[in-house]
């Protein structure tokens, strides 16, 4: 069985707000088995408690992003979006002003996710086609101009859930 994003981690080396980096390791894998709202809710804030935290990232925030994105292209639709919340908060944090690599760091990191958002705008609920839509024209579009047209045209287009009568 390949390695999940989870696993290329040495969790135990990334800094997080009070919790032991091995917790978030664990609520990123119960991210990942979730099967209700319930159990994605717990893990999304037991995340969202430890790496990003009233906007301020931690240095694990970066690090999240990638397992996230695997978990998001994979999820059930009560998983999705707290997935695209996660992303959406740490792509919109901030680091401290002696990190801003960091922050740099977690918005390369989610913008890497662009075709994913383009997909969630094809199939995704109201709630989560505006949360791609803040991922990308907040994050992917200023790491990448060049998704300006495709954005317009995909936020424009009725998506095949909405033609369906």
């Amino acid at each position: 069985m390949p390695l999940s994003e989870i696993d290329r981690y040495n969790w135990h080396d990334l800094q997080t707000l009070e919790a032991s980096t091995s917790d978030i390791s664990r609520a990123l894998k119960d991210l990942s088995c979730a099967t209700t709202k319930k159990q994605a809710d717990q893990a999304y804030w037991h995340i969202d408690n430890h790496v990003i935290v009233q906007g301020d990232l931690y240095q694990s925030a970066a690090a999240v992003v990638p397992c996230v994105l695997e978990i998001l292209q994979n999820c059930s639709e009560e998983v999705r979006p707290f997935c695209l919340e996660l992303l959406a908060e740490i792509g919109l944090g901030e680091a401290g002003p002696l990190q801003q690599t960091l922050t740099d760091d977690c918005r390369r990191e989610v913008s890497r996710g662009a075709s994913v958002y383009f997909h969630i705008l094809q199939v995704g609920t109201n709630k989560e086609k505006e949360t791609a839509v803040t991922l990308l024209i907040n994050i992917c579009l200023i790491e990448d101009s060049s998704l300006y047209d495709r954005i317009c045209l995909l936020y424009t287009s009725p998506s095949p859930r909405d033609q369906r009568g």
